[in-house]
Parts: C-alpha cells; sequence; structure tokens
C-alpha cells in the first residue's frame, strides 16, 4: 500500500473546527478536525521538504531524451468559468526546476501541450496567473458560496516511470495538497527538486486514499457539485464532493486554498 508509512508536511492547525455559517452547511459535511486528523495518519516515513519559494525562474530548455509527451487534463478549484485575456497557464517543469513548456488554458478550463520527454523521475505541473499584474483574472465557481472567485494557482507532482506518450492530469486542489506535502510550493516555480517516482506516488497515494476512495489522483475526472452557472449538479463524483468538502472549509475558516492546506 502506496499510502503507509507517509507523513505529508506539517501544518499548522486552525484553532477552530465549526463548518456552519449562518444556518448554511455543506452538502457534504466536513471538519476541519476532520482534516486535521487526516492529516495526522500516517506513519514514520517523513516527506520531502525544500519547497520552490524564492528559486530561480530559468526558461533554458534541457536536453531530452527521445520521445515526446502529450500532456492534457482541466483545472478544478470548482467549474472554471473564463480566462479573460488567457493569462491562465500550465507551466511544465522538469525535477530540476526547468521551464520545459506551457500552454494557455481555455475558456473551459481545459489545457494541452505536447513536450519532449525530460530527464529525471518526475514533471512538476503549475496553472498560474501569467500576468498576475493586470485586471484579467481567471475565475471559477466556488462550490461553497457560489460566488466566482479567482483562481488559485495549483500545482501536481507526476511520476515519469511507465508514463507513455499521452498522459491525462487533472490539476485540483487535491493534487495541490499532495505536491504541497512533498514541500512544493504553488505560488512560485520549482527549484531543483529531489524528487523519485515513488516518493510522488505515496504522497499522491495518500491524498487519494483519504479522500476520493484511492482512485488515481492524477487522471481521475471530477464531477463538481455545482456547475458554471451555480447550479447544483445532482450527480457528482467523489472527487466533485471532496472539492465541495474543502471549499466549505476555506469559507467557514475564512481561509484561502494554500492557507487551508
Amino acid at each position: 500500500d502506496l499510502a503507509q508509512g507517509y507523513t505529508p508536511h506539517p501544518r499548522p492547525e486552525p484553532a477552530t473546527d465549526n463548518v456552519a455559517l449562518a444556518g448554511l452547511t455543506p452538502a457534504f459535511p466536513f471538519s476541519m478536525a476532520s482534516l486535521g486528523g487526516l492529516m495526522a495518519a500516517g506513519g514514520a516515513v517523513a516527506a520531502v521538504g525544500g519547497g520552490g519559494a524564492g528559486a530561480a525562474f530559468s526558461k533554458v530548455l534541457e536536453t531530452a531524451p527521445a520521445g515526446k509527451i502529450t500532456l492534457s487534463g482541466g483545472i478544478y478549484a470548482g467549474p472554471v468559468d473564463s480566462n479573460p485575456g488567457g493569462d491562465l497557464v500550465v507551466r511544465v517543469y522538469s525535477a530540476k526546476g526547468v521551464l520545459i513548456a506551457q500552454t494557455m488554458v481555455a475558456q473551459d478550463g481545459s489545457y494541452s501541450l505536447t513536450f519532449d520527454r525530460p530527464p529525471g523521475e518526475a514533471l512538476l505541473i503549475r496553472s498560474m496567473d501569467s500576468e498576475p499584474g493586470d485586471d484579467e483574472v481567471a475565475t471559477h465557481r466556488d462550490e461553497a458560496s457560489l460566488e466566482l472567485k479567482p483562481l488559485p494557482a495549483m500545482m501536481a507532482a507526476v511520476p515519469l516511470d511507465g508514463v507513455g506518450p499521452s498522459v491525462r492530469v487533472n490539476l485540483s486542489v487535491l493534487t495541490t495538497w499532495a505536491a504541497m506535502n512533498l514541500g512544493l510550493n504553488p505560488e512560485a516555480p520549482p527549484a531543483d527538486q529531489p524528487l523519485s517516482a515513488q516518493q510522488i506516488k505515496k504522497a499522491n497515494a495518500w491524498v487519494s486514499e483519504l479522500l476520493i476512495a484511492g482512485e488515481d489522483l492524477l487522471s481521475s475526472q471530477p464531477v463538481t457539485t455545482v456547475n458554471k452557472d451555480g447550479e447544483t449538479n445532482a450527480r457528482p463524483n467523489g472527487y466533485g464532493k471532496a472539492l465541495h468538502q474543502l471549499s466549505w472549509l476555506e469559507k467557514s475558516h475564512a481561509m484561502g486554498t494554500h492557507e487551508l492546506l
């Protein structure tokens, strides 16, 4: 079992445990105490530290082994509403923190790009606002408040062993949590990371087994509890329900996504 013996990167515990807000309750109840219990579960193996905050941003492309990878997927903090100006992009880095490729995210939150397979055991994928100083901000429908909110930067760590020419990775709050547990910082380009494929698999499996019944964290397709227009989706899946629960925790504790994680 990959997740056994895995301990996530430590997080400070919030002071309160109340999810209900002014008579409102989440459709799928989940408390900060239960999240704290999940984060405390695990064994003796420490997560890899050394996040990317303040890391140098290298635009020099690496010499890659033969073969190409086509990477595709979607962005999920809640349903993506818009990407005005195309400022929301997905950037792909090698485990050394070298930028390999980037692409603009489509208006529906999907993305696709093809690049040379890099050396090393991992891909680090990051979605972020490429022009944070302007007024064009990509937004998503928050599943707790139903308001339109700016999309947070998100991240995923992908093990390269066994990866074929086509890979699907959905960037979400859950993949971001797994990446942060490896010491990565979604708000900064990654630095050179001493991450093995096995470490990444353990971090991804830990979050998956806690919140989405062991489904593949990277390729599973979230079906959210609300639609882009704010209407309730009558048939969300387990992944969408987990995103809903985390949205309620953000709302009830007045926290941002990265602060909560």
